[in-house]
């Protein structure tokens, strides 16, 4: 017995040894990987110690870029706004790894292009000596550039998409949007005045809505002006070139961030296109002609759809047509009456909503309760957005008015219909929504249920005289 426990323990002494080796053979391996990969590496410098950076393309002028405080300025042809994008791109070259060296010292540099690189990036770190890469031509046999480290240092070659930041022009080191000094700022207010004198002046209150003070007062579609202003901050530059804005541009933007100072753009029509003037650039952005859409937005595209205001309950409701008159509340069930029907096996917690004729109710027709769908599409016509927001004129005479009481005001909507749909006159706005189609076949038919047209009687039925079959002749 003690034979046997001896030979299993050295068994096991003799498996734990092969999984140790095998353990040992793998981390080695993977140490030599490790070796071997950092062997490759294109340099040891890594971004966040670079502190200057220039890159000086084949024909073109060079480009110098500076690193102050957390953000990197172009100062070299001139100080320009600046990509901080696209100087991570031109920087993640740092982090790459070649494929294979070519040569340790080439004597033929032409035949790799880099007698003239196709570009140099010279990169400078706070001490130390910099680290230069001159980028080749594209290998013949595979998709692969040249590249040297340093100047008189090795040719590798290095997968074409990783080096793609070497290959930025100066055009592609700038940032392309309008807006870019606000990207990180929300917006509480802008001005955008036209070289007519016409302005549209949108602010942003405490609550968070939007609301117009020029050409008129009203409240403004918290979405609409978000996607517009989006639109304006983010239209792109297609080109840079040099010149001076005119004496009268044709708009002068003003945009207001939550801190910090405004931030005023100048923008122009030239020669099919827009071109634009942003602080801290030298020279002039040209913009696709479609920003020009945007730019000629009127207030109306931007106004609140909704003909209650937002926060606004409909708990009494007045319908008035044709010198008739509807009322309609809706109930809600008390705690006391929820709870004792819990204590019935109701679980349903739900407020109920119950529609009440009106003790003034004028139609004979209509008796016991209003039906739901009514209701319901009276409730959808108030709260949901309208399709479109017309210049304020006069709906007298109203075909329909419905009077909202809420906390004991009364909001009276005049709704008329014209070309097929309803135009609605809300309270104290300057402004009349035309409803979508949807809106205006939901109200119809709630009318036509609310307001149910009498029935012509028709004249007494006269008897005629019974037929009498003949008797058969005798």
């Amino acid at each position: 017995m003690f034979r046997g426990w001896m030979i299993n323990l050295l068994l096991l002494a003799i498996l734990s040894a092969g999984g140790l080796g095998l353990w040992l053979a793998d981390r080695k391996e993977a140490e030599n990987k490790a070796i071997e990969e950092r062997s490759r590496a294109i340099s040891t410098l890594t971004p966040d110690k670079v502190t200057k950076a220039t890159l000086h393309a084949k024909g073109e002028a060079a480009i110098t870029l500076e690193k102050k405080t957390d953000k990197w300025e172009i100062t070299t042809p001139g100080p320009m706004l600046t990509d901080q994008e696209a100087v991570t791109r031109l920087l993640a070259i740092l982090g790459r790894h070649f494929k294979q060296q070519i040569a340790v010292k080439p004597e033929q540099m032409a035949d790799f292009g880099l007698a003239e690189p196709d570009a140099t990036l010279t990169l400078h770190p706070a001490q130390g000596d910099p680290t230069i890469l001159q980028l080749g031509n594209e290998s013949p046999t595979s998709g692969n550039r040249y590249l040297r480290l340093g100047t008189s240092g090795p040719v590798v070659m290095i997968p074409n998409h990783e080096i793609s930041g070497l290959t930025q022009k100066l055009s592609d080191l700038r940032p392309k949007g309008l807006g870019v000094a606000l990207d990180q700022n929300p917006i509480k207010g802008v001005t955008l005045a036209g070289k007519d004198g016409n302005q549209i002046i949108l602010k942003q209150d405490d609550t968070g809505q939007w609301q117009s003070e020029k050409p008129f007062v009203d409240r403004a579609s918290g979405a609409l002006v978000r996607t517009w202003l989006d639109d304006l901050r983010h239209a792109r530059a297609v080109n840079f070139v040099a010149g001076s804005p005119p004496e009268k541009p044709d708009w002068q933007l003003t945009l207001q961030p939550a801190k910090g100072e405004p931030l005023t753009l100048v923008i122009w029509r030239a020669e099919g296109s827009l071109q634009a003037k942003r602080p801290g650039d030298p020279d002039i952005m040209v913009l696709d002609a479609t920003t020009a859409t945007h730019l000629d937005k009127s207030l109306l595209a931007l106004v609140d759809l909704r003909p209650l205001p937002p926060g606004g309950e409909l708990q009494h409701l007045i319908l008035d047509r044709n010198g008739q008159r509807l009322e309609a509340e809706k109930k809600v069930a008390s705690d006391n009456k929820i709870s004792e029907a819990d204590k019935k096996g109701i679980t349903d917690k739900k407020a109920t909503e119950t529609d009440k004729k009106s003790p003034h109710q004028k139609n004979p027709e209509m008796a016991g309760e209003w039906p739901s769908p009514a209701w319901l599409s009276v409730e959808e016509v108030l709260l949901r957005e309208a399709l479109e927001a017309v210049p304020l004129a006069p709906l007298d005479p109203a075909d329909l008015t419905i009077t909202v009481v809420n906390k004991g005001a009364s909001l009276p909507y005049a709704f008329k219909k014209s070309n097929d749909s309803y135009l609605v006159a809300s309270p104290n706005r300057p402004v009349l929504l035309r409803l979508t189609p949807l809106q205006t076949t939901a109200l119809d038919d709630a009318l036509k249920v609310l307001f149910p047209e009498k029935k012509a009687e028709s004249p007494a039925k006269v008897d005629s005289p019974a037929k009498v079959d003949s008797l058969p002749k005798q």
